[in-house]
């Protein structure tokens, strides 16, 4: 499923499966709607990421992890460099394929668009990748398929850039096209005033942001993952742009008023908050809980993370 059109929705386990929740039941043949398909479809996807590969300690928990890791990967679009994208490739085809055999792995011998995202492709040419990755493939000889895994989620979930998140689409004004949004081609400024502005790094060091002058779609994300919320801006159809980061512990406000978002920092007045707007007031609900639970685990969390980089320094 396509989350990027179609949002990721995860079921409360406290509540039950109700008519109005999905389709009229009644009119159901055999789980089939009137039109033949399913009345309900379950997608198996990770729900809490977490702040470090240390907690990944279960192997059926890392491979899956680890899948979701790769496909947020090619679909989320995020700013990274080249030789990112390259090293976990790498470590994928290591993971997937075991050790590079000349004998056997000649030529093309994957598909380069279940490992790379399509405007890497799109930049640096199929060609080069065909040429370059074997002897990056061969570089991670001997490395067994779980530690090539855990080395994955490791790259994948550090430095700026890291994967292990949820995307969620927002619009920046009350207004918006839905054609031309599901298009990509609305190109309009933020919805924000001057005097509106975010608190800068000076003003708030709890707030990181990246300000652009460049025209973007109009479309925002919002990102949810186990530090806090990230804000992107949509620059075209595959990339983002992050404009704020707000960990947990700094974030000041954070309230959905019907299909509207707040959001501001720690020590920021009211008038310099982030506000956007979701497509709808059940979405809203929806992505209030998940950033309310994602917060509660990444609590529960911290002791035992605290405990894992211990016991990692004393062994180093």
């Amino acid at each position: 499923m396509d989350d990027r059109v179609h949002p990721i929705r995860f079921r409360d386990h406290d509540r039950k499966c109700g008519k109005k929740e999905f389709f009229v039941i009644e009119e159901a043949v055999f789980g089939l709607n009137n039109a033949g398909h399913p009345l309900l479809v379950l997608y198996f996807r990770v729900k809490f990421y977490v702040d470090s590969h240390l907690l990944i300690r279960d192997r059926v928990t890392r491979q899956h992890y680890y899948y979701q890791l790769r496909e947020n990967v090619l679909r989320h679009g995020q700013p990274a460099t080249e030789e990112s994208f390259f090293r976990l490739a790498a470590l994928a085809l290591q993971a997937e394929l075991g050790d590079y055999d000349p004998e056997r792995h000649r030529a093309a011998y994957f598909d380069t668009q279940l490992y790379f995202p399509q405007w890497i492709l799109e930049r640096v040419g199929v060609d080069y990748v065909v040429q370059n990755m074997p002897a990056m493939h061969r570089d991670h000889r001997c490395l067994s398929t779980g530690s090539a895994q855990l080395l994955y989620i490791k790259e994948a979930s550090s430095g700026h850039t890291h994967y292990g998140l949820h995307l969620y689409r927002l619009r920046s004004s009350k207004k918006s096209d839905d054609h031309n949004q599901q298009q990509l081609q609305l190109r309009t400024p933020l919805d924000r005033t001057a005097s509106q502005r975010p608190c800068s790094a000076n003003e708030n060091p709890t707030i990181q942001q990246q300000l652009h002058d460049q025209p973007h779609t109009g479309t925002v994300w919002l990102g949810i993952c186990g530090r806090g919320i990230d804000i992107y801006e949509e620059e075209d159809s595959f990339t983002k742009t992050v404009r704020a980061t707000f960990q947990w512990p700094n974030i000041g406000k954070l309230c959905f008023e019907r299909k509207k978002f707040e959001i501001r920092a720690v020590g920021c007045p009211e008038s310099r908050k982030f506000t956007y707007y979701t497509s709808s007031d059940d979405k809203s609900k929806h992505l209030l809980y998940l950033c309310r639970v994602t917060h509660q685990f990444s609590m529960a969390m911290q002791p035992k993370l605290a405990e894992l980089r211990k016991l990692e320094e004393e062994g180093n």
